[in-house]
């Protein structure tokens, strides 16, 4: 796969007899200007950043990628046309990392299962048994973190292969959520659910097949041509449900990236907790993040307030709908 930020947006502008200006009036160190074909400007407000090759206009606010550009300019909606223009103007190939198994993820011996737990506690209430020792009773505060964060715990318990971490060593009394990359866990993430620090605690690489930030959780939940919806992390996603899949964290990997255009999705939505909307530091990643996908159109979305994990299933289903119909 190739990376747009080596897209020839100069040679593209030549081959279509477009004139740009590299400096004066308007034109930015790092930016090339032209007139933006979408309000009429004829100041050159329509600003191209050499670096990462997104665009916007000061003047009517319009902005996106190298792909909104190209679909921009030649006046089309048919996507293979931009992806066959897109390829002959890239500058230089880039591979990103093949997704590649080399072991199976051993799994610390204290770990167990919270679906096999929860029955078994099913089967003890339903017997009137006496839950005799601690082992049986440590994973309820699992169960009820997860009930006060208003989430179904035994759904997520049967649905995501959830598992408890034990009462003793690193890893004591966290939530570990498995980390399945083409049907096969390639890590984890531990989430502290009695106030320990630090909050999450991943896998080490080099203990893990993959790096949890060259995967996506939540990536076998689609197939081709689907519109996805980023989010930054696992809450978020289960708020959101199969339509969302979460990045670990702000940034988007090259791996990541790779392993989106490998399901060729008809769109990707970004949306990112409102704590970004004032940090200038972290939009500059988000626009790092959104340069790296030119195979299908994006869009970018900031929460009001909070982030998805905070939502009321009504207000997640409806945000949903919002992104699917492009209303927000």
């Amino acid at each position: 796969m190739k990376n747009l930020e080596l897209f020839d947006v100069k040679g593209y502008l030549e081959s279509k007899g477009i004139p740009y200006a590299t400096s004066g009036e308007n034109i930015s160190p790092g930016w090339i200007g032209l007139d933006c074909p979408y309000c009429g400007d004829t100041k050159n407000h329509m600003g191209i950043n050499l670096r990462n090759k997104l665009y916007s206009c000061w003047r009517c606010g319009n902005k996106g990628n190298p792909f909104t550009l190209v679909r921009l300019l030649e006046e089309t909606d048919d996507s293979r046309i931009v992806h066959n223009i897109l390829k002959q103007f890239i500058s230089a190939v880039v591979e990103f990392p093949d997704i590649e198994y080399p072991t199976d993820l051993n799994l610390p011996s204290e770990f167990t299962s919270l679906w096999d737990w929860y029955q078994t506690v099913e089967e003890y209430n339903k017997n009137q048994w006496t839950l005799a020792y601690n082992e049986l009773t440590a994973p309820l505060h699992a169960y009820e973190y997860l009930k006060l964060r208003g989430y179904p715990p035994e759904d997520l318990f049967r649905q995501h292969k959830l598992m408890w971490s034990g009462i003793l060593g690193k890893w004591a009394f966290r939530l570990i959520i498995p980390v399945f990359m083409n049907g096969r866990m390639v890590n984890f993430a531990g989430r502290a659910v009695c106030g320990q620090e630090p909050t999450y605690k991943n896998c080490p690489n080099a203990r893990a097949p993959m790096p949890i930030n060259d995967t996506l959780y939540g990536y076998d939940d689609f197939d081709e041509n689907e519109h996805i919806t980023l989010v930054e992390g696992v809450f978020d996603k289960w708020r959101l449900g199969n339509r969302a899949m979460a990045t670990f964290g702000l940034v988007l990997t090259n791996a990541q990236a790779a392993l989106l255009f490998a399901k060729k999705p008809k769109k990707i939505t970004f949306l990112y907790d409102a704590d970004v909307a004032e940090d200038r530091e972290k939009l500059k990643v988000i626009d790092r993040s959104v340069g790296k996908i030119w195979f299908c159109p994006t869009e970018t979305f900031i929460m009001d307030k909070g982030d998805p994990g905070d939502l009321t299933w009504p207000e997640a289903n409806k945000l949903m709908e919002g992104i699917w119909n492009g209303i927000h």
